[in-house]
């Protein structure tokens, strides 16, 4: 598992290759492993090749976000 601090930021977040999931069985249940120490460990990390359009506006993924929270997520 990489970290930012190993790239050149500040602080040691971990950063998730996210095409890793989609590899091997082998590769996949290592990338399992690191995502879960990122969650436990950390508490959050930062997710590299989503492939999320960069494009993407910060308004418009809160939209997405709270329709789908009112359609899904029951309070």
């Amino acid at each position: 598992m990489t970290t930012l601090e190993e790239s050149g930021a500040a602080t040691a977040l971990p950063l998730i290759d996210i095409l890793r999931l989609r590899g091997p069985a082998a590769d996949r249940a290592e990338f399992l492993g690191e995502l879960r120490r990122a969650a436990h460990d950390a508490g959050f990390f930062c997710v590299d090749r989503h492939n999320i359009l960069n494009e993407l506006d910060r308004d418009d993924v809160l939209r997405v976000f709270a329709e789908f929270a009112a359609e899904h997520v029951r309070g």
